[in-house]
């Protein structure tokens, strides 16, 4: 609920509906969060005049234990890694060890994974190789998919792996492209930030060779690359700008271009209040920047204005996550997602280590009680959250090292709806400056889907 160009606005982000109304039913609103509430005047109000009409649940679909696979498996294949990275979540974490020398799977557990991974897959489930750097185990990969494919003919071979790109190889490349599997990029824009935000263990910057195989890769398969490929870009700084430009001028052949704010963790030095405020100027920047277009289409020669609106805006505009009038979780379900580390223990999620749920030969798909415990926490608290349906909350937000943290999750929402505030205004003001803005926005981005096929 807020004010934008003189206008009242209340979204309900359980039916993704945005009302414009008159200063009687904003003030009523008011009311509802004054200091001394009258709570009969307000739940009286909230039922006959605001929510009834209009609110439906945020919901997840409900599935039974034996309806349950695994959607996506993350493989930490190996933790050696030769950058540095300013924002790395691990470079302090003994347990991970991202260092030239890490630890890595061993070979002769490999067969045991594969066995696995094939009895528990579906036919689409996504293999993603993480790490450290994964194409420092190339080998790894390479056997993991052919045995994955052999055991499971059925399998759609969807795989991808995210790499630095300075350890790439011939090899590498023609096996990703033979295999229509996707890479995923870390260039975090310009030399000069690149290098600084991802330096070598010895200071040297990385941005010369990633740039030098990335441009290889398109210069030589450029199909593969504009369907194929994806470049993602981590900001630890509000230089919006110059990121903008960089993507538009360097990679023009690249659709899937991604952008993040960094994330604090123990184990680096970045500050959670940098990064959101980060986050805060990021969203005050889509919002100017969309109102100086003259025309909608310039929105194809701005790539981090564009990724925003993919992420957060189309959503918004289409309720694409809508079921049966109601809308969804986008958070973790129990036993669909599985990471499994380089000693092969295996987890809920890449970014939570202490966290441990069993191994190859104790994990029980529908038991994967933390996951679980994490949607449960979720329930009631997002059930009638305006903010529900744009949030993507993860487990790593409210893990405090120990457990779930119920602090953590309250300073999350209360940040993300302010947040989601700025996003709404984005989307207020697109809408009125620009005719159908909805239908011809999504119109521009279907065209220019088609124009990478």
């Amino acid at each position: 609920m807020w004010k934008f160009l003189d206008y009242n606005y209340i979204f309900d982000g359980a039916s993704d509906r945005l009302f414009k109304v008159d200063e009687e039913v904003y003030d009523f609103m008011q009311n509802c969060i004054a200091d001394n509430p009258n709570n009969e005047v307000i739940f009286e109000g909230l039922d006959n005049m605001i929510y009834r009409p209009f609110a439906h649940e945020n919901k997840r679909e409900e599935k039974n234990d034996k309806d349950i696979g695994l959607t996506k498996v993350v493989i930490n294949i190996t933790d050696k890694c030769n950058l540095r990275c300013s924002y790395c979540v691990y470079p302090n974490d003994p347990s991970r060890d991202h260092q030239i020398s890490g630890r890595s799977i061993e070979p002769e557990k490999i067969d045991d994974l594969i066995s696995f991974l094939s009895s528990s897959m579906l036919k689409n489930t996504q293999i993603s190789f993480f790490g450290g750097e994964p194409i420092y185990r190339f080998s790894h990969i390479k056997r993991i998919i052919i045995g994955l494919a052999e055991a499971r003919p059925d399998w759609e071979k969807i795989f991808t792996a995210t790499s630095n790109f300075t350890v790439m190889s011939h090899e590498v490349l023609k096996f990703f492209v033979d295999n229509n599997g996707f890479l995923m990029a870390s260039i975090d824009g310009p030399r000069h930030i690149h290098d600084c935000n991802r330096p070598t263990h010895d200071g040297k910057g990385s941005h010369e060779r990633a740039h030098k195989w990335l441009r290889y890769l398109i210069d030589t398969f450029p199909l593969y690359a504009s369907t194929n490929l994806a470049v993602n870009c981590v900001m630890t700084d509000d230089n919006f700008d110059e990121i903008n430009k960089y993507f538009h001028e360097t990679y023009p052949e690249i659709y899937n271009k991604r952008f993040t704010v960094a994330t604090a963790s123990a184990y680096n030095s970045l500050l959670e209040s940098d990064m959101y405020r980060i986050k805060l100027n990021l969203s005050y920047w889509v919002e100017k920047r969309l109102s100086e277009l003259e025309k909608l289409e310039d929105i194809l020669s701005n790539p981090l204005l564009l990724s925003f609106c993919k992420r957060i805006l189309i959503p918004i505009m289409s309720r694409g996550n809508m079921t049966d009038g109601s809308k969804r979780f986008t958070s973790c379900r129990s036993g669909q997602k599985l990471f499994v580390n380089s000693d092969m223990s295996f987890g809920v999620c890449q970014t939570v280590n202490e966290q441990y749920s069993g191994d190859v030969d104790s994990y029980i798909m529908a038991k994967f009680n933390m996951s679980k415990e994490f949607s449960d926490m979720l329930e009631n608290r997002c059930r009638y959250c305006s903010s529900a349906p744009m949030c993507n909350i993860c487990y790593a937000a409210v893990w405090d090292g120990k457990g779930l943290s119920r602090q953590k999750l309250d300073s999350y929402c209360l940040r993300f709806r302010d947040e989601s505030t700025r996003w709404l205004n984005a989307y207020v003001g697109l809408i009125e400056r620009h005719e159908n803005a909805v239908e011809r926005l999504q119109n521009i981005l279907t065209q220019e889907s088609e124009a990478f096929a």
